[in-house]
């Protein structure tokens, strides 16, 4: 039996919570080719936000990168900006938005769990 450290339960139970249930604009980044979290666990997470009735809340752009969070210098910034601008405005960034940074939001992930 394992148990973490009652702190990182504690932070866990209250922050980290996969219900779906967003209050604020999140928006995730993910390369293609990551083989320690595959792309597939992004169409697991937009369906667990789906079904919390909280897409309208949820971006998801990805890369073509290799390996685990293997992005670019100018791929982060991007997010960045881009995150921010949706919280400042309100208007969630579109595809073509993404695709002006060199980011894909057109590619959904393959259904959770691959065969």
């Amino acid at each position: 039996m394992f148990s973490g450290e009652r702190s990182a339960r504690n932070y866990m139970s209250h922050y980290a919570t996969y219900t779906g249930n967003l209050r604020d604009p999140v928006f995730t980044l993910h390369t293609k080719w990551d083989t320690l979290v595959p792309w597939p666990h992004e169409s697991a997470y937009a369906e667990t936000v789906a079904a919390a009735g909280d897409s309208d809340l949820l971006v998801q752009a990805s890369t073509n990168g290799l390996g685990h969070c293997n992005f670019t210098p100018t791929q982060i910034g991007a997010s960045v900006i881009l995150l921010e601008r949706w919280a400042e405005t309100g208007v969630k960034p579109s595809a073509a938005d993404l695709a002006a940074f060199g980011l894909d939001g057109t590619t959904p992930p393959p259904e959770w769990p691959q065969d």
